[in-house]
């Protein structure tokens, strides 16, 4: 199994488990046996047994409308969500720090954690350190303070969970934050198909995911379903640019990732 780093982190660094998070998140790993009680499942308020925990309490399931992608609060397009927000959760590797998700603080203070494509991943029930997936509920790592600051501790499971998402591959040889996940998109030059489009984000038929440039955003917002669109290499923060042969116009984005 690919794993987010091969050194493991020192647990005699683990101190606290903390308060609420309001800013962003580095991920560490760690391996479930080598965590201390106080932030491991046998602690009884991380244990996945605990009716607090369980992925069927209403608070922590998926079929809550709180807890759902489609909630606005959820959004990848909303800007404290997205790779220049201020809830994201970052992985570093080699001086680099890659966006590998993000999370929001529910109105019940539970934090569901997502990835970079929308999926909810995990849950941190309150009163509770730990994360579980938010599949099948299985503890996978717990927020803990490392070194003064809160830091999220995955397990192999969290890991797992993070690869079923495409997380990794990492491209080491990439300086671009952007392309931290997502790498180069391969299919340029070709006539794709507007499928979704709220003027910051833009989806095609591929899957493919585009961030918009906030000064090209008056342009990309009269887009339209099943508009004609090419990618074609760009410079700058905004390294690709997307034409439309419907509008006769272009706009700078970002590849986020394929849904």
């Amino acid at each position: 199994m690919k794993t987010l780093i091969t050194t493991y982190l020192i647990l005699a660094f683990l101190l606290a488990a903390p308060g609420l998070v309001s800013a962003d998140l580095k991920v560490q790993v760690a391996k479930e046996s080598e965590l201390p009680v106080s932030i491991s499942p046998q602690n009884p308020i991380n244990s996945p047994s605990n009716s607090n925990n369980a992925i069927d309490n209403p608070s922590n399931s998926a079929s809550n409308p709180i807890n759902s992608p489609s909630n606005p609060e959820n959004s990848p397009s909303k800007t404290e969500n997205g790779v220049d927000g201020n809830r994201r959760m970052l992985f570093e590797k080699d001086g680099v720090h890659y966006f590998v998700g993000y999370f929001v603080q529910a109105e019940n203070n539970l934090l569901n954690f997502f990835s970079p494509y929308e999926k909810r991943i995990f849950y941190t029930p309150s009163g509770s350190s730990a994360l579980f997936e938010s599949d099948n509920g299985e503890f996978c790592g717990a927020l803990a303070t490392v070194n003064g600051k809160t830091v999220i501790i995955l397990t192999e499971k969290g890991q797992s969970a993070l690869e079923k998402e495409g997380i990794p591959p990492f491209h080491p040889t990439d300086t671009n934050e952007r392309k931290s996940i997502t790498g180069i998109y391969s299919d340029e030059d070709n006539d794709h198909y507007l499928q979704y489009n709220d003027g910051s984000m833009i989806i095609l038929e591929d899957g493919s995911m585009w961030e918009i440039d906030p000064v090209d955003q008056m342009i990309s917002t009269s887009w339209k379903f099943g508009d004609i669109i090419t990618v074609s290499s760009s410079g700058g923060k905004y390294d690709y640019a997307l034409s439309n042969s419907e509008a006769g116009r272009r706009v700078r984005a970002a590849f986020i990732g394929k849904r």
